[in-house]
């Protein structure tokens, strides 16, 4: 069914190559909705969830290709490597970027859970994701991808968290939640709730 999904989306409303997020935002959005796995979706919401690091997109299959990675990433297709271990969970609030980067590479080491959906790991390559977007390292997608699908956080991975954390952090003790807000709701969880002085775009 997801297959299907995918294959409809991109021979009906793609033109390949797709160079840019914003380009494949603008087709996508021809029409309003988008049906996935059964549900329907609006069309502009559902396309702005794939990261800015995964274009172009070359070919039908390499979209295909791409959007299935992400799949894994969210938990929602099996992964292809068994979880050996689960690592335990540490409050990140209070870690320090180093804590925080070491607490990524262990969920990023360990893979996804079976069955129902692994809240942890799907935040943990939230926060991987939302890092490689901002900082644009070289070959982001490759980077995200060994991280997804093998397991391994490349140094220029684990840099790119680090450097997320200390700016929403710095942003943050400055009063300034647009920063964490405009990445991401999710990077609250990153964020010491004593810094939180006023509530900006879902922060609580």
């Amino acid at each position: 069914m997801v297959d299907d999904d995918l294959a409809a989306l991109a021979h009906t409303r793609l033109t390949f190559p797709v160079a840019t997020k914003s380009e494949f935002v603008r087709q996508v959005a021809v029409r309003p909705t988008v049906t996935f796995a059964g549900t329907r979706h609006e069309s502009r919401s559902a396309a702005a969830l794939i990261p800015g690091f995964f274009f172009p997109l070359v070919t039908a299959a390499d979209f295909h290709s791409k959007v299935r990675d992400l799949l894994v990433s969210r938990g929602l297709v099996p992964a292809p490597r068994p979880r050996p271990f689960r690592p335990p969970v540490t409050d990140l609030t209070r870690q320090t970027p180093e804590g925080v980067v070491a607490q990524v590479r262990a969920w990023v080491a360990a893979g996804p859970g079976s069955g129902e959906p692994d809240h942890v790991w799907v935040d943990t390559i939230d926060y991987l994701t939302h890092a490689l977007d901002l900082v644009q390292p070289f070959d982001a997608f490759r980077l995200w991808r060994a991280a997804v699908l093998e397991g391994d956080l490349a140094p220029a991975a684990a840099e790119a968290v680090r450097s997320m954390v200390e700016e929403v952090r710095r942003a943050a003790a400055d009063g300034d939640w647009s920063v964490a807000s405009e990445i991401c709701d999710c990077l609250a969880q990153l964020v010491d709730p004593s810094l939180m002085r006023q509530h900006v775009g879902g922060f609580r």
